[in-house]
């Protein structure tokens, strides 16, 4: 009786045994993947076309992945400093060298498969902007927020610590009794010298209403604002947004107190 408990349990065992080196249908698939068998091709490269040529900071670019692959990354035209991760070879860190006047540059992609195969260069066209250099903390400090309907507010600004080069950083707007009042929103936006611009994304302002969810500010039509380098005032055409619509655009003015 016992001999024939033993055998149970060492078939079990055995049973056991072999659906735990049985491979998932995944696992399968990879080891029966052939990589020699991959044709090259470099279908698109991801990453900004326009960028203010700095020569600090770097952008980042990437191409569709595939396994067994290596990719070589160039910039014709211009000098550039590129990083890749060598683990991660699709992607692609690229500081383009400072620039005195707008250019262009042509990111160059070559694609090398597991079985050596070569692809034909795949490349995008980048637009590079001048860089002015401006002295950031002169934008800082107090500043009196008009909405251009009569109202205003406090409004502090300050450096980004996320862009060291064109960021800065609003806290109070729409902190008008006829918007939601204090302490009103906050946002952040980006300067630039050459042309005295101001530009951002859409953002949430952390104001949120009772009546109509959050509160967002935007640029009306993307149209950049503008700033003034001699009294550090700044301004914009922002259309104020809310979860249920829009509450209309209105030319904001920051001045300096």
């Amino acid at each position: 009786m016992k001999k024939v408990f033993f055998n149970i349990i060492s078939v079990l065992a055995l049973i056991a045994l072999v659906v735990s080196c049985e491979k998932t249908p995944v696992e399968q698939a990879n080891d029966e993947y052939d990589y020699n068998k991959i044709f090259p091709v470099v279908r698109q490269i991801d990453g900004p076309a326009e960028v203010i040529a700095t020569g600090l900071q770097f952008m980042n670019y990437s191409v569709p992945s595939r396994g067994g692959s290596t990719f070589a990354w160039t910039v014709d035209k211009v000098g550039a400093t590129i990083e890749v991760d060598p683990k991660k070879p699709f992607m692609a860190k690229i500081k383009y060298d400072q620039q005195p006047l707008d250019t262009a540059a042509v990111i160059r992609v070559v694609e090398t498969t597991h079985a050596g195969l070569v692809s034909e260069p795949k490349t995008k066209n980048i637009v590079l902007k001048r860089y002015c250099p401006i002295d950031m903390d002169l934008f800082t400090g107090n500043y009196k927020e008009e909405d251009g309907d009569g109202q205003d507010c406090p409004v502090t600004v300050t450096r980004d610590p996320a862009d060291d080069l064109f960021g800065l950083k609003l806290d109070g707007i729409l902190g008008q009794a006829y918007w939601w009042g204090p302490p009103g929103g906050k946002l952040t936006i980006k300067i630039e010298g050459c042309d005295n611009t101001l530009f951002f994304d859409k953002q949430i302002t952390g104001i949120v209403s009772a009546t109509y969810g959050d509160v967002s500010m935007e640029l009306l039509d993307g149209a950049k604002g503008w700033i003034d380098p001699d009294d550090y005032s700044f301004g914009y055409q922002g259309k104020v947004t809310v979860a249920a619509g829009s509450f209309g655009d209105y030319p904001f003015v920051y001045t300096k107190l």
